[in-house]
């Protein structure tokens, strides 16, 4: 291992990756080798080999994390192609392993599954079937085929009560349980399932392990103060962990601040929205490389930024630096708390964070979360940002003082004059200080702009969740345009409140680069960076020219040239003037 570090500090890669390789081989449960030749292997451009290699490390080290984060690492941002050689134990491995992000190694798992076929899947005593209960159990399924296939088997798990079908494996039924708990029951249900639930008898416990099938938990979960009568031994962990997440939200809540109404008529309609579809469900975020955020800040803002620094980057930053110094950070609008945990994360050890939303559904999921990240450097607060201005100060110390930095990430867009709420943070931020903000881009959304068009027209309750299910099954079953052909590829068409978000929003308006470059105009902002992947990064400076990367008039160019550049969109960073 040493050899091998000392050939990377050498930039010696080939040298490095035959010793690793030898290293690894010599001591297969050594999990620090297998991470290291993994990266190792990114770098000399081999995901594949390095997703193969880990997954198999962990077939035979099923317990480490370190290995599972790593997989997940490079999950997310590499789709594999081919999963013959892909270790299916490996990932069941991951799946099951507590403190690590799931969704990526899940998609991988769901595609593996696809691949494989419906009958490996369900053969119980195989791989492939473990590997099923391990995804259904750690993260949404997020394979239309494999969600096909699942709800065919609870029909007839439905009609193996009445002695119509054989009887269903108990152990993947307790895992279909949790799979619903966890995309809150988005699979479609026919007519006559409904009614034929609708006679179950709770009593039962065959019964109402079936009914935890369909029904939400209020409706098969015993009361906090009931006996447990009928329910089966196959769903008691699953209503201890509901009721855990529950009661653990519930002690949150004190700690929000007082209860508080949204400030104007699209704040009530927003909230109310996020009030009962809490978004986005989230289970684990993994901390960055330490000290590699603040590295960035340092590039972007601090006096060697080049060309952007500009004669007052040194005084604009906070006392030891964007690299080292302490912190004041507001995350505005940080619903179900995923940004903010992720924020405490990277910004740590020297940083302090209030986040706020006026969703108290919401705070209150992300308090729970961000407790079991046993995180004490960020607190919530309910707060709309239309009512900071009228209330001073509006946070306790130290917020009482303007921020250093401000992260408002999918917020704007959905209020009635989004640069009117920007314009009350920059009052929140010191002069000098940063802010990373995300919106969506009209000219990406515009197919979903139009789905939503003709859905309001079709007269679809947004609130009806029966509703959402049908229009999401047809749109699965028979798209009608491309758009709805592509959204079986989305990340967000697999959870009740991703569809609703994506297909329902209360309300929503993309802007333009034109507009925010205005705006940034006469506000006197600095544009710092585009948040873009290397792929498109690549693109823009073969089409723009390296040096347009603070343009937004190119920006702007190369999206009229490429309308799906910024298909989740724009993530930037802008400095307020010092």
């Amino acid at each position: 291992m040493a050899q091998a570090r000392q050939a990377l500090s050498e930039g010696n890669r080939g040298y490095a990756l035959m010793l690793l390789r030898e290293a690894h081989d010599g001591a297969p449960k050594d999990s620090a080798a297998a991470v290291l030749l993994a990266r190792v292997l990114l770098a000399q451009g081999h995901p594949m080999a390095a997703i193969e290699m880990l997954a198999a490390h962990l077939a035979l080290n099923p317990r480490s994390a370190e290995a599972a984060r790593k997989l997940s690492d490079i999950l997310a941002s590499v789709t594999p192609v081919n999963f013959s050689r892909v270790n299916n134990a490996g990932l069941a491995a991951a799946l099951r392993l507590d403190r690590v992000t799931a969704d990526p190694i899940a998609r991988a798992a769901g595609l593996l599954l696809a691949e494989r076929g419906e009958a490996a899947a369900f053969s119980s005593g195989t791989d492939e079937a473990a590997l099923l209960i391990a995804l259904l159990e750690a993260a949404p399924v997020r394979e239309p085929a494999l969600e096909s296939w699942l709800v065919a088997y609870r029909r007839a798990a439905l009609d193996s009560l009445s002695g119509l079908s054989a009887a269903p494996d108990e152990a993947l039924l307790a895992a279909m349980a949790r799979q619903i708990w966890l995309n809150e029951g988005v699979w479609p249900v026919a007519e006559a399932e409904r009614k034929a639930v609708d006679r179950l008898d709770p009593a039962d416990p065959a019964q109402r392990l079936i009914m935890a099938l369909y029904l939400p938990a209020d409706r098969w979960r015993p009361a906090e103060d009931g006996d447990g009568g009928g329910l089966p031994k196959a769903l008691a962990g699953l209503a201890a962990d509901i009721g855990r997440e529950r009661h653990e939200m519930a002690r949150a809540d004190a700690d929000l601040g007082p209860a508080i109404r949204a400030a104007d008529e699209t704040g009530d309609a927003v909230a109310a929205q996020y009030e009962a579809n809490p978004y986005p469900r989230w289970s684990w975020v993994q901390p960055p490389l330490a000290g590699a955020v603040r590295a960035f800040l340092d590039r972007i803002a601090g006096p060697s930024a080049g060309p952007s620094a500009g004669p007052s980057a040194a005084s604009a930053q906070p006392a030891g630096g964007w690299a080292r110094g302490p912190l004041r950070v507001l995350i505005a609008g940080c619903g179900t708390g995923q940004e903010a945990v992720q924020a405490a994360l990277a910004y740590a050890p020297n940083a302090r964070l209030l986040a706020f939303d006026f969703s108290r559904a919401s705070l209150r999921y992300a308090a729970m979360k961000a407790r079991r990240h046993r995180l004490d450097t960020v607190r919530f607060r309910q707060a709309d940002i239309l009512d900071l201005p009228a209330i001073e100060p509006p946070f306790e110390p130290p917020f009482d003082e303007p921020a250093d930095l401000i992260e408002c990430i999918g917020v704007l867009h959905h209020m009635a004059d989004p640069f009117a709420g920007w314009r009350i943070l920059l009052d929140r931020l010191r002069p000098g200080g940063l802010m990373y903000v995300g919106l969506y881009s009209a000219t990406a959304r515009r197919g979903l702009t139009a789905l939503r068009d003709r859905l309001a027209g079709a007269g679809v309750d947004p609130a009806d969740p029966d509703a959402i299910r049908a229009v999401r099954a047809r749109i699965l079953a028979r798209p009608e345009i491309d758009f709805e052909r592509a959204l079986a590829d989305s990340a967000d068409f697999f959870t009740l409140s991703e569809v609703r978000d994506l297909l329902f929003n209360a309300h929503e308006r993309p802007l333009s680069l034109e507009a925010i470059g205005a705006f940034l105009k006469d506000e006197g902002l600095e544009f710092l960076h585009m948040d873009i992947r290397p792929h498109i990064a690549e693109a823009f400076a073969a089409a723009q020219g390296g040096s347009a990367v603070l343009d937004l008039e190119a920006w702007a160019a190369f999206e009229r040239d490429n309308p799906d550049t910024f298909d989740g969109m724009y993530l930037f960073w802008v400095r307020k003037p010092g």
